[in-house]
């Protein structure tokens, strides 16, 4: 080979090895999320399981944060990680709404209703962190904001 050649190199084969590698990562992520929907769905009660805490009135903001984990907002301030009522899902047409009461609620719009506020730690399954509250609050930053568990949404 002269002066200023260039040696060919042929990523082909790195390419054939790579390809299918994600191509079955890919495959394997609807598997992953729970029914028919794309990453970890709405938070809501355990069917099984209710929290065992005092229940308060509460009222105050629903917020949407940036990663799209869902807030609310009551007279401390606090922006806290909204676990739903059971029966409560997510509007999938943008995903930023819940359906709750028969109702749409999205950023900005007032939710009255009864639950408990605390901590994180105690959802069920908490201290896994592969569970289910486990990284989806972390994911949302539950051990930081701390938590408003809905029993019943009145709307505000």
């Amino acid at each position: 080979m002269g002066i200023g050649a260039r040696q060919r190199t042929d990523a082909r084969p790195v390419a054939r090895a790579v390809v299918p590698v994600v191509l079955a990562a890919f495959a394997l992520l609807p598997a992953a999320c729970s029914g028919n929907e794309a990453g970890f769905g709405l938070p809501t009660e355990p069917a099984d399981e209710t929290l065992a805490a005092a229940r308060t009135d509460l009222s105050g903001t629903l917020h949407v944060e940036s990663d799209g984990c869902f807030t609310w907002q009551g007279e401390d301030g606090l922006h806290r990680w909204v676990v739903w009522p059971r029966g409560a899902g997510q509007d999938m047409s943008d995903g930023a709404r819940v359906r709750v009461g028969g109702r749409l609620l999205g950023e900005g719009d007032e939710v009255a209703g009864s639950g408990t506020l605390a901590e994180a730690s105690v959802l069920p399954g908490w201290s896994d962190e592969n569970s289910y509250f486990g990284s989806f609050g972390r994911f949302c930053d539950a051990d930081v904001r701390g938590i408003v568990v809905f029993h019943e949404v009145t709307l505000g």
